[in-house]
């Protein structure tokens, strides 16, 4: 598996607002194939406020994930100030 973790620029909430829509569509269809297990935004500390994004890959290839993730409408837009891709191993899970 590979994560990937983005972190927003600051003051950043309009260009994550207009892309919004067409980011989520993008992750659905990733998702349906089976190559997204989980995807969700960052929170501040009010959880209030989406400060960036966590996207967990079904897949090896951080250069896969990378290729994805620079057409992804938020890195378009500029939305990201830091973006960090690991693998990452599975070692417990919860069922939900």
């Amino acid at each position: 598996m590979v994560v990937f973790m983005a972190k927003d620029k600051a003051d950043s909430a309009h260009i994550r607002q207009r892309n919004r829509q067409s980011h989520v569509e993008r992750l659905k269809k990733f998702h349906k194939e089976g190559l997204i297990a989980f995807a969700g935004p960052l929170k501040d500390d009010s959880d209030e406020n989406m400060i960036g994004s966590l996207i967990l890959f079904q897949t090896n290839s951080p250069d896969l994930v990378r290729e994805i993730m620079d057409e992804d409408p938020y890195t378009r837009a500029g939305l990201f100030d830091s973006v960090t891709i690991h693998r990452v191993d599975k070692v417990l899970t919860t069922p939900l």
